[in-house]
């Protein structure tokens, strides 16, 4: 049975309707929920008519069996969000996966889908969009959030409008910081704790200048000053190693690194003043005499990625 085209139910509590009817997916969900989405171009979700309930019963079993086990339910799944997600155009899909917060791809679908100022935030502000989208994680849930947040995507575009939306969100509402999330790094997916970190660096003034001359904002960058501010001060990351980070990968792991090597120093040198890394390279050699000197004089059991054949880098 296609259900793509079908009209939505008329059954189903009001705020399931109202949530079908704004595209927004219900909050609460049934034991045996059996939902319609249409991603595009209105998004929509609601719930199956009881006519279509009553047929779900009678095809309980067979249901059963195809879902199966873990694995089996996981790959069909898997198999149904990738057919919901080839309704959307190429260029939205696009957009969306490059400004998406992690996991919160169907909030940022239904903003672009709701207004045509969504679309403009998205491709000229990307990080800025995915937290307007994700803002009831950042703990700035919006009073009658879809005209707070329709009232935030009016024209005209620009960067007075940008600034509001920041602010709006609980960040800085200045100009630099909009061009520090204009300059988000392409092709890597920013998390929500990576928006928490970035909202507490940017009240560090040492943190905010470390952000302001960074050519490039990419997630590895924000863990690594995060990391620092933790251990005592976002002064101890060298800029050069602040770069470097920039431009790794999202896997690179330098931020873990730079944060075991900092507890490790502190522990080992507790009066000794910090040594300027510059590099990855020479915060690695850094971590395996670290690793050595540690085993050497305490008798406590390492993590298993402190020996040198297994540092998982």
């Amino acid at each position: 049975m296609d259900l793509r085209n079908e009209p939505p139910a008329d059954s189903g509590t009001s705020s399931e309707r109202q949530a079908a009817g704004h595209g927004f997916a219900p909050t609460a969900w049934r034991k045996h929920p059996i939902f319609t989405t249409r991603p595009w171009p209105a998004s929509r979700v609601w719930r199956r008519a009881a006519a279509y309930h009553r047929a779900r019963r009678r095809a309980a079993r067979p249901f059963r069996a195809l879902l199966g086990g873990g694995g089996a339910r996981r790959r069909l799944l898997r198999h149904l969000r990738r057919s919901a997600w080839s309704l959307v155009p190429l260029e939205v899909r696009a957009v969306v996966d490059a400004a998406a917060v992690t996991r919160q791809e169907w909030a940022l679908l239904s903003m672009v889908a709701g207004s045509p100022g969504g679309m403009e935030l998205a491709t000229s502000v990307p990080l800025l969009a995915g937290a307007l989208a994700a803002r009831a994680h950042l703990g700035c849930a919006l009073p009658r959030p879809i005209r707070s947040v329709a009232a935030l995507l009016r024209p005209p575009d620009g960067m007075a409008r940008w600034r509001g939306i920041s602010a709006s969100l609980g960040f800085d509402g200045s100009r630099a910081f909009v061009d520090v999330l204009r300059r988000a790094a392409p092709g890597q997916r920013f998390s929500l704790q990576d928006l928490r970190a970035l909202r507490r660096l940017w009240q560090d003034p040492t943190g905010r200048e470390r952000l302001r001359h960074l050519p490039l904002i990419a997630p590895q960058a924000i863990r690594l000053l995060h990391a620092a501010r933790l251990r005592g001060g976002v002064g101890q990351v060298h800029p050069e190693l602040l770069a470097a980070a920039a431009g790794a990968g999202p896997w690179s792991g330098i931020a873990t690194r730079f944060d075991a090597t900092l507890q490790a120093w502190r522990s080992l040198y507790p009066q000794r003043p910090l040594p300027a890394w510059r590099t990855p390279e020479q915060l690695e050699s850094a971590m395996l005499e670290l690793a050595d000197s540690l085993g050497q004089r305490t008798h406590l059991a390492l993590p298993y990625w402190w020996h040198e054949d297994e540092i998982p880098f």
